[in-house]
């Protein structure tokens, strides 16, 4: 648990020296643009392959050293749930402190990714303490202060792009106000199809689940669900700007160069890999899932198993709308989850002093 907290710790200094930068950049500062114009080359492939993203920056919206806003927060959902833990391991200002950055960050990059990962993330935790724990004072304690951290980051946000980030077409608006747009606008709108990046979204993953059924057993083959994709649109897809400009890249650039993005792990695998593809891949999670639960159930120091289980369906849940790919945090939840769940010291003892 050490290493893996130290390592995220170490990760997310290199994470707040960069957004620092970025906050000044977002409250409208030239000078943090012309420093971000240098850096960001040097981290990003920009406008890769003569298209449009990743842009060398990003307006309105905080996306620190990643690609997109999104991806942060991605990646929070691998890392939060571990300052969580060593919030309430090491009782550490420090954490506390990073733990308030990096959610403030969080909510600046106005992604729905992140906002509805976090909520969910809030959700998954607070039922971990209630089924899985005795509810003591010391743990309740422990829950209430994430859950206080979580909502004064919230409010710092809010505060933040109300009064700096306010351009010279818009009027700051009063904090409630803003709160209430800004849970409509990230939570609410992803009920609409039209709202948004939903309509792009919705109709790949409607495309990549009709490849599927129309190709069940074994898929069309690993990166060979682009030249099927335009077959399978909608026609209100092709209505969209987002699929028109991908269709564009395609006629321009070939579909080896520019195919359509993978919005969701699971359906892109059953396109390309059909019902046994996708059934081998999801095989591994049902049986970490099931050892977790004996764990949440029978072990006597649980933070460690309910901060995995948070950090794991977080990721997981990321897969619904994006590639598990973009951080690679999926595979190393997936390895340090069996490690965790099969660790075979205590049998290694117990054969040890028998014999």
């Amino acid at each position: 648990m050490n290493v893996i907290s130290k390592a995220i710790l170490c990760s997310a200094v290199i994470i707040i020296a960069y957004s620092v930068i970025e906050l000044g950049w977002l409250a409208n500062s030239n000078a943090d643009g012309k420093i971000l114009s240098t850096i960001n080359p040097y981290i990003h492939s920009i406008k890769d392959d003569g298209k449009w993203w990743p842009p060398l920056l990003w307006n309105a919206q905080l996306r620190s050293i990643f690609a997109e806003p999104s991806y942060y927060g991605i990646y929070m959902a691998f890392a939060l749930p571990w300052f969580w833990y060593e919030i309430y391991n090491q009782k550490s200002k420090l954490y506390m402190a990073v733990t308030f950055i990096l959610t403030f960050f969080l909510f600046l990059t106005k992604a729905r990714t992140a906002f509805v990962l976090h909520l969910g993330e809030l959700v998954i935790f607070t039922l971990c303490i209630i089924c899985f724990t005795n509810r003591s004072k010391e743990m309740l304690k422990h829950w209430g202060k994430i859950i206080a951290v979580s909502c004064a980051a919230f409010l710092a946000g809010n505060i933040f792009i109300n009064q700096c980030m306010v351009t010279k077409q818009s009027e700051p608006l009063s904090i409630e106000k803003s709160m209430t747009q800004y849970v409509e606008s990230n939570a609410a709108s992803l009920a609409d199809p039209d709202q948004r990046s939903n309509r792009a979204r919705y109709s790949v993953m409607e495309a990549d689940f009709k490849i599927g059924l129309a190709h069940p057993l074994i898929g069309v083959g690993k990166g060979l669900r682009s030249s099927y994709m335009p077959d399978y649109f909608s026609e209100k897809a092709f209505q969209n700007g987002e699929v028109k400009m991908w269709l564009s890249f395609r006629e321009k650039l070939g579909i080896m160069r520019s195919g359509f993005p993978r919005l969701g792990e699971y359906t892109t695998r059953f396109a390309e890999s059909g019902i046994l593809g996708l059934g081998i891949f999801l095989l591994p999670i049902v049986i970490l899932l099931r050892k977790l639960y004996r764990k949440l159930k029978m072990s006597t120091d649980k933070m460690p198993y309910i901060a995995f289980t948070v950090s794991f369906c977080g990721i997981l849940a990321a897969g619904i709308g994006d590639s598990l790919n973009i951080t690679y945090c999926y595979w190393l939840l997936l390895g340090l989850g069996y490690a965790m769940c099969f660790d075979n010291t205590k049998k290694e003892k117990e054969s040890n002093e028998s014999a």
